[in-house]
């Protein structure tokens, strides 16, 4: 499979005077998981040239990624040396894997190519490894097994002067989206010798099938390269992996480790990426819109480049895909977003004690929720306090809203007691001071009224919105004497009028509030009595009747009428 273990260069260097120090090869430990341990013991045949390697020389593992080959083994840490010592004891080398971007480690059915390095002349050379893959009492064993482990069975490489042809790499086909057909197979032969080759043989089959062969008669110079296209193309008709062997065979080569190249092609369709159906959010969320699957790389119309964005902004949003192919597929979705419900509620709410006030809500909702649990979309009020309510509209968009409930004192008004009385024009009917309005039941609207006729009156006063209301009864009466001393009108404006029970004599005293006595009155009274008052300044007066057996107190106010 054409892919990447790790992401560590192969570079080759020299030293000024020509000898390579250490292996030339760089590791960088990615951390990724799925690696895979090749035990490599103190009897395993690791042999150069048919002769054992010496201690200090280096062995690695590799993979081919684009022009690149990737070391995939080292020591574990960042920037160290890559390969393996080879040393006189029992030791393990480490797989290491990362896919490109995706760190998935080591996967089933990868392969790696073996170098070794010869320390004494910083030469490198290609190596072939045997494995043995039936380690006792281990049932991961199997090669290739990610998290697994093996033994190395062989390694063994030539260094051996002479004819050296290889096939460095296939050129194509090449992995692509859709089905490509009619391909050709292009493969890239080196003549690592120092004289010129004429003639050879080349070999391709494709998913183990048919051999395709040729003979090439032409010259690669030594120590050149030469690029080789087979006249019989190749169809890649499906969505496919195709298995591509090629090598070369020419009469004399002493190195047959170089000779062969094992290539993977992956046809694959154009990738189709889902991003849901368009979305609806209510205004101040957020929603999260993201591809259905994994992939490569992304990029939104809006510059990001996760597999998911978060946005609370109305519009279309596009997200083009890449898969690790680079094939692209595209999908766009729109996000509506909603407005909240809209309702009107009063900042301020006044209810006169003792009554209600109703708010209710105006429009059609799906759902009420006031802040005392009842859901209704009218609430009535009848104590004071903060109050708020959600409503929900059809769509689930929600939005709030509360309000201040205030209660009103009600004004008081007393008009007294059912008034008994045969002289109708001495009385008056005070409605009290500091209302805003009054209104009476004969039609009027003052504070004082002067009845014209027996019978029932009926006040209403109003302080803002809030009213008081009473009434009170005016019967013609005509006993000659009263149980008790009867005092009216009180307020008065000039006169009082006595209804005094049965006695011979009377006597009244005036004092102020201050105690000081203002004016006395004497005389042989009847039962209704008429005291004219009206030379009194506005106040309130203490009023003392003597009677033949009996003392009366009563406040009486006057009051100067406009």
């Amino acid at each position: 499979m054409n892919k990447i273990i790790t992401l560590f260069l192969l570079s080759f260097y020299l030293l000024i005077n020509g000898q390579a120090q250490t292996p030339p090869w760089f590791f960088i430990n990615t951390g990724a998981e799925n690696t895979h341990i090749i035990l490599i013991l103190q009897s395993t045949p690791i042999l150069l040239d048919d002769q054992p390697m010496e201690f200090g020389d280096y062995i690695a593992a590799f993979y081919e990624f684009t022009d690149t080959l990737l070391c995939a083994t080292g020591t574990g840490s960042t920037g160290d040396i890559g390969g393996m010592m080879l040393v006189n004891e029992v030791a393990a080398a480490t797989i290491w894997g990362a896919e490109p971007n995706v760190n998935n480690g080591f996967q089933v059915g990868e392969e790696f190519k073996w170098k070794i390095w010869r320390a004494s002349d910083g030469s490198v050379f290609d190596a072939v490894v045997e494995y043995d893959t039936n380690i006792p009492n281990i049932p991961d064993s199997g090669l290739y097994v990610p998290n697994g482990i093996s033994k190395m069975a062989s390694l063994s490489s030539y260094s051996i002067p002479g004819i050296d042809l290889s096939v460095n790499k296939q050129l194509s086909p090449v992995s692509g989206c859709g089905t490509l057909e009619a391909q050709d197979v292009t493969i890239l032969l080196e003549n690592h010798d120092t004289l010129d080759i004429v003639g050879f043989n080349v070999y391709y089959t494709k998913d183990n099938g048919d051999t395709i062969s040729a003979f090439v008669n032409d010259t690669i110079y030594a120590g050149s390269t030469y690029i080789y296209t087979f006249s019989q193309q190749v169809n890649l008709p499906y969505v496919n992996i195709y298995s591509f062997h090629t090598w070369v065979e020419y009469p004399g080569d002493v190195n047959y480790t170089n000779d062969y190249n094992n290539h993977e092609v992956i046809i694959s369709n154009f990738p189709k990426v889902d991003l849901g159906d368009d979305v609806f959010i209510c205004q101040g969320d957020t929603t999260l819109l993201q591809t259905d699957d994994f992939y490569e790389s992304y990029l939104w119309n809006t510059g990001d480049t996760m597999q998911y964005l978060f946005t609370a902004v109305e519009g279309f949003y596009y997200c083009t895909i890449t898969d690790v192919l680079g094939c692209q597929g595209f999908d766009s979705v729109f996000v509506d977003v909603l407005e909240l419900p809209q309702f009107d509620l009063p900042d301020s709410v006044l209810f006169c004690e003792g009554l209600y006030a109703n708010v209710e809500i105006e429009g059609r909702f799906e759902s009420y929720k006031w802040s005392n649990g009842l859901e209704n979309p009218n609430l009535y009020i009848s104590m004071p306090g903060d109050f708020s309510v959600t409503v929900t509209d059809f769509a689930g968009c929600s939005s709030s809203a509360s309000l201040v409930a205030i209660a009103v004192p009600v004004p008081v008004v007393d008009l007294g007691d059912t008034i008994y009385s045969d002289l109708i024009d001495t009385i008056i009917l005070d409605a009290g001071p500091g209302h805003d309005s009054y209104l009476w039941s004969t039609g009027d609207i003052v504070r004082f009224l002067y009845p014209q006729n027996y019978g029932i009156y009926e006040l209403t006063v109003s302080d803002g919105f809030c009213e008081g209301n009473d009434m009170v009864i005016i019967v013609k009466d005509t006993i000659r004497f009263f149980d008790d001393l009867h005092v009216w009108p009180n307020p008065t404006d000039g006169f009082l009028t006595l209804y005094l029970p049965k006695t011979k004599t009377l006597s009244i005293d005036i004092y102020s509030v201050m105690g000081q006595k203002v004016k006395s009155f004497y005389g042989m009274p009847t039962n209704i009595e008429i005291l004219d008052v009206s030379f009194l300044g506005s106040g309130s007066y203490v009023f003392i009747f003597n009677t033949d057996d009996k003392k009366y107190q009563r406040r009486i106010i006057k009051v100067k009428i406009e």
